[in-house]
């Protein structure tokens, strides 16, 4: 795992172009804060499932076998 995180903090940290890039962020990670300090040369947009301080957060999810 911490092979897979270093590979992804590499990611972030070669995002230098606040202009034409975005650092997107699962606030469910554990390694988010991590990921967001690496990622500071960009705007950052944060997404969660439990964290309502998110930029991107879902209130309401319901799961189907027969819809979409």
């Amino acid at each position: 795992m911490e092979e897979y995180r270093e590979a992804k903090l590499k990611l972030f940290r070669d995002l230098d172009d606040p202009d034409r890039q975005r650092a997107v962020i699962n606030l469910d990670d554990p390694e988010a804060h991590h990921f967001i300090k690496a990622a500071s040369k960009v705007p950052i947009i944060t997404y969660s499932m439990e964290n309502p301080d998110a930029a991107v957060y879902a209130e309401k999810v319901e799961l189907s076998l027969f819809e979409t």
